[in-house]
């Protein structure tokens, strides 16, 4: 109904708006079609398809109010990027007068919690509107909405969620784990369903049948659509038929649409979804009870918010306890997408004054709380308070005294009356109320010493780039040297201080949550003492189990929270740990110095014997020595790169966590030093951009984490290392030298992988203009030159090693043992000669790729010394110059004849493996994929649920495949088409336009399968993967090991986010290939984390095993049913 108005506007909106319009630029034939194909869709309510070609004719004309309008509705109605919307809306608005707009700026700043604003809006639409149009546009419950909006969030509490599904609307349903429910959804029978129900319904819709079967509550539009849905109640006759529907009434049912009923296991209480009673916009969920005497429901009450929201929440349904619940909602999605939400239900709910627009949006996200939130809140679910005393049997533990807190219990005696026990809670609520002052206020000041933080490594970052582009101007070398060692410098300086950013904005968010804990905790023993006060006459035994009952929560809650101090004190003793760790790490690295040298004084003096000795035996025999002693020598020198890179690396460890502790003791001197009143502090912390600043946060700490993605392959290093060392005295065996081989092809992957990565990354650095991205770029370059480096090291080091031991080498010409030009970042997995043809011509592919890309930088660098030998008068330096131009030759022409004959051997393979074969570039993304690849080597015990939702995984995998070799050809069909359509006649080019709309229509469908499997099978293995890591997580910072594990499960999870927000990105493009490459990029990150999740699980059981040897530590992991009835369906 609404949408034949939109149309009306774009047919009026040239009357009101007609002198921009004509200032516009003049349209060709194809932007008129593609202004005509994006109101056709628009009229359809095709919002989704409309609202790229909006976005195109924007692009395009970007003052034209019409297309501005067009592409902000499209935002709305998609629900996505509402603050855009309303820029557009706000520019359209100024060249038009056209009512419409301001009812759609209504209708933004309604879904953006600003609802005075809204009112405003829709007070200007209403001034201007018939009052047909304002019956159409439901404006007076718009305008009630708001209203009740303003009410509604006067007061805010926060959820405790256990879990945050975003999956497919036709399928949501499927996230509701009823197990324990009183009942399963089904989809809605044929009997439930009226003639317009049949006709208007979607065929998923879903209805809640309890497990007597005996009755059922439905939204039907019954047999007159114009009251919109309503609740009924149908109940089996004796017969086993379904009776006949009854309406339950105005008291539930109201002018406007209600839907989504579950009627309790209490037998009284009915949650059900309105637009009507006090919504704040959209369905909200409303309860109900049934009074059995007077035979009618009560007056439906809001749920408020945050499970409400000015969007569309509903299917509330809580289990039979009412401890946890579940309910969807479109707040967080957009398309065809919904959020399924699992909370934990809070009975008395803490409320609180909410700081600004940005806490209340923050807050209706409802982001998966932590696991010690979720305990707390399950044990708050279990006590007493907010106006009714309870007694309880409970026991009394030892009270805890942390942060110099300690709320000792008092003991019951016949002479204690009951203002002694209100005065005494009243000292507990002092006390908690002191800490919560407390702790706000040094939340808030750490919030300011971070963005302090943040802006000071962004200015030194600018000024790194600021100089970066002065080096450009600089011929004199001694300047240039020096400007780089600034610039160095400024790097260096800036990722401290982003460290120091990190841990201060980390360290914030950790004491405002514990602030806000606090305060809860102050509320309910008020609400106590309120009820002691007016309670009257009470049994003061029972009161005073209850006041000690809330002591000792209030003794454990302290123990929960954190503060400056332990945070220093935990990294104390981590910098402690760090400390030995270092002490011992540095012995291991001089003992084996000392051993390298004394080796080598040994084959000094072996060697000054044996030629000065004349008698064939001994000279045999010292020959033998050497040769032994030789051998000893490699393995020290390869040992030798190991433990000086683990001793640097646990160095540099510990210098960070002593600069982090210093830092931290800053921190706390300044804000126990801070004399300014809590209110001050609090009035500045609000002037932070809490949103940018949590942004920026990320992309630093995920910066800081990217510098250990090669942790896997730096610890396997030293494990094949550690592993040879234990063979010093003895021959390694033939399997020994086999593994060492494995190892240095396996960091030369790295390596030459690595090289690809910096290569491109060069020539994009190359076009980037802004002079801090410029110089993020140019250290992210070094740094992986860096890692890189350190891979070519060991490679070679391990090679040297396994030459050595080879005896083959000694007898036949054995290539396959290691191929110096095998490059590919392929798993080690299989052994030579063993690979599949597809593997093999993969492999001659890549590496043909490999040598071109290395090719293109060769041949830049060598433009670059030709330039500078032709500006060059000094004839030492051409000299130099030219030796390089020489050498540099020679090695292109090497690569050539490389990069030639991989592609003479692909070409030979290629008959083979025609139907098999993905000649797409590789990208960055699969080069790391494919050079982390990790098979799982522990013997884990899986269930059988485990088993099939894995077989389908892999599944999943060759299904992707697929999909997207026929996504790839059809692409070249519809682009070869387009360039017949080109030349054709235009009957033939008629026929044609319409084959390339069938095509693109099935583009869209294998577009769609793509991110639905590869998400959801992602979604699955990740799941599947943390599951196990819980269950054999240990936590011991003095086991390399398990910090690697714990950092590598973290990683994973960065990891999990980037790929997330890849896909976010990727729906803000249009064209289907290039969305298409979005979306391998974030699946090959996904898969990435699979790789890290897998080693840390590896690594968690070797542990576990180690600690329990002579215990079963086989485990059978619970893999919820929600993930195989979603596997299964999706089969």
């Amino acid at each position: 109904m609404i949408n034949k108005i939109l149309i009306i506007f774009f047919l009026t909106f040239s009357i009101y708006s007609g002198n921009v319009i004509a200032q516009e630029t003049v349209k060709s034939a194809q932007d008129n079609q593609l202004e005509q194909k994006a109101y056709a869709l628009f009229k359809k309510e095709n919002y989704t398809e409309a609202l790229p070609l909006f976005s195109q004719l924007l692009s395009l004309f970007p003052k034209e109010p019409n297309y501005n309008y067009g592409y902000a509705v499209c935002l709305i109605e998609t629900n996505q990027q509402i603050e855009k919307a309303i820029k557009y809306l706000d520019f359209a608005d100024s060249k038009s007068q056209n009512p419409l707009i301001k009812y759609y700026l209504g209708r933004a700043y309604h879904l953006s919690y600003k609802f005075d604003e809204a009112l405003v809006q829709y007070d200007l639409y209403a001034q201007k509107a018939t009052s047909a149009d304002k019956k159409k546009y439901l404006l007076d419950s718009r305008i009630a909405m708001c209203n009740n909006g303003k009410k509604l969030i006067q007061y805010i509490s926060d959820l405790t969620v256990v879990d945050n599904k975003k999956i497919k609307s036709e399928n949501y349903f499927y996230s509701y784990e009823l197990n324990d429910y009183g009942g399963k959804l089904i989809i809605k029978p044929p009997e439930f369903k009226s003639k317009i129900d049949k006709k208007l319904e979607s065929a998923n819709t879903v209805v809640f049948l309890p497990n007597s079967g005996t009755e059922a509550y439905f939204g039907s539009y019954g047999d007159n659509k114009a009251n919109g849905k309503e609740i009924y109640k149908i109940s089996k006759l004796p017969d086993g038929k379904w009776g006949k529907p009854e309406n339950l009434g105005t008291t539930i049912n109201t002018p406007y649409d209600e839907d989504f009923p579950f009627f309790s296991t209490d037998g009284k209480t009915l949650y059900f979804s309105s637009k009507g009673h006090n919504s704040m916009g959209g369905y909200d969920i409303f309860k109900s009870e049934y009074d059995g005497v007077t035979r009618k429901w009560t007056e439906p009450v809001n749920l408020d918010f945050p499970i409400n929201t000015p969007y569309d929440d509903y299917l509330f349904i809580p289990d039979k306890e009412e401890k946890y619940a579940f309910f969807a909602s479109n707040r967080e999605t957009n398309g065809d997408n919904i959020s399924v939400y699992k909370i934990l239900v809070d009975k008395e709910p803490v409320k609180r004054e909410f700081d600004n627009i940005e806490d209340v949006i923050n807050t209706s996200k409802l982001e998966i709380s932590t696991l010690a939130q979720i305990h707390k809140a399950e044990n708050s679910n279990n006590t007493t308070e907010n106006n009714v005393i309870k007694t309880n049997n409970v026991q009394n533990n030892n009270t805890l005294s942390v942060n110099n807190y300690k709320f000792k219990p008092i003991t019951y005696s016949q002479n204690i009356t009951t203002q002694q026990i209100s005065t005494e809670v009243a000292k507990d609520e002092e006390i908690v109320n002191e800490q919560a002052v407390k702790m706000r206020k040094e939340s808030n000041l750490v919030y300011l010493t971070a963005n302090e933080q943040n802006k000071l490594a962004n200015e030194k970052r600018q000024l790194a780039s600021d100089k970066t582009e002065q080096l450009k101007n600089i011929t004199d070398n001694s300047q240039v040297e020096q400007k780089k060692q600034e610039i160095f410098d400024l790097i260096t300086d800036a990722e401290n201080i982003e460290q120091n950013a990190v841990t201060s904005y980390n360290l914030a968010k950790n004491l405002e949550q514990v602030a806000t804990d606090i305060e809860k905790d102050a509320l309910k023993t008020k609400n106590i003492r309120e009820a002691i006060n007016n309670a009257g006459n009470t049994n003061n035994e029972n009161l005073v189990e209850v006041i000690n009952q809330n002591k000792e929560l209030l003794n454990k809650s302290q123990n929960k929270y954190t503060t400056i101090e332990n945070e220093i004190n935990i990294r104390n003793e981590l910098a402690y740990n760090k400390q030995v760790e270092l002490l011992q790490s540095e012995k291991n690295y001089k003992d084996n110095q000392n051993k390298i040298s004394e080796t080598e004084n040994e084959i000094n003096t072996l060697k000054q014997q044996y030629n000065e000795n004349y008698l064939t035996e001994q000279k045999n025999e010292l020959n033998n020595k050497i040769e032994s002693k030789n051998q000893q020598l490699i393995e020290y020198q390869t040992k030798d790169s190991v433990l000086e890179e683990n001793y640097e690396k646990t160095k540099t460890e510990n210098e960070n966590l002593q600069a982090e502790v210093s830092f931290l003791k800053q921190t706390l001197n300044s804000v126990n030093n801070d004399k300014r009143s809590s209110q001050d502090i609090a009035m500045l912390s609000k002037n932070i951009n809490k949103e940018q600043l949590h942004k920026e946060i990320f992309v630093k700490e995920l910066d800081i984490d990217i510098k250990n993605t090669n942790t896997t392959a730096q610890n396997n290093n030293l494990t094949v290392s550690n592993n040879n060392s234990q063979n010093t005295n003895n021959q390694l065996t033939e399997e020994d030298v086999k593994k060492l081989y494995v190892q240095a092809e396996s960091n030369n992957k790295i390596a030459d992988s690595l090289q690809v990565v910096i290569s491109e990354k060069e020539k994009t650095m190359a076009t980037i203009t802004d002079a801090n991205k410029h110089a993020a770029a140019f250290n992210e370059i070094v740094q992986l030159n860096d890692i890189k480096d350190l891979k070519r090291k060991q490679s070679n080091d391990l090679l040297k090693q396994a030459k050595a031991n080879d005896k083959t080498l000694a007898s036949k010409n054995n290539t396959n043992a290691y191929n110096s030009n095998s490059v590919f970042p392929f798993s080690n997995e299989n052994k030579a000669n063993q690979d599949s043809k597809i593997v093999a011509y993969q492999k001659e592919l890549l590496n043909a790729q490999y040598y071109d890309n290395l090719l293109s930088e060769q041949e830049s660098k060598l433009d670059i010394l030709s330039n500078t030998l032709n500006n060059t008068t000094d004839a030492n330096s051409k000299s130099s110059i030219e030796k390089q131009i020489t050498d540099l030759n020679k090695t292109i022409a090497q690569n050539k004849k490389i990069k030639e004959q991989s592609n003479l051997n692909a070409s030979k393979l290629h008959a083979d493996v025609v139907s098999e074969i993905d000649t797409s570039l590789i990208t960055n993304e699969q080069l790391v994929l494919n050079a982390t690849q990790y098979k799982l080597k522990s013997n884990i015990n899986q269930n059988n649920d485990q088993v099939q939702i894995m077989k389908l995984v892999e599944d999943d995998r060759k299904i992707l495949k697929d999909n997207l070799q026929q996504f790839n050809e059809i692409t070249a069909e519809i682009t070869d088409l387009t360039k017949k359509s080109e030349n054709s006649a235009p009957q033939t080019k008629k026929k044609i336009e319409k084959q390339i709309k069938t095509k693109r229509e099935k583009q869209k469908e294998l577009l769609n399968n793509y991110l639905t499997i590869s998400k959801e099978s992602n979604e699955d293995a990740n799941s599947i993967y943390k599951d196990v890591i819980e269950e054999n997580r240990i936590i011991d910072n003095k086991n390399p090991d398990l910090r690697l594990a714990n950092m590598l499960d973290k990683e994973a999870e960065i990891y999990f986010e980037k790929a997330s927000n890849v896909r976010k990105d990727a729906n803000m493009l249009t064209k289907p290939e290039e969305i298409q490459k979005e979306y391998q990029k974030a699946d090959n990150i996904e898969q990435i984390a699979i790789q890290k999740q897998k080693y840390a699980i590896d690594l968690f059981v070797k542990s576990k095993t180690n600690l329990t040897a002579n215990n079963d530590t086989s485990n059978n992991y619970v893999i919820s049913n929600q993930i195989v009835i979603k596997r299964f369906n999706a089969v």
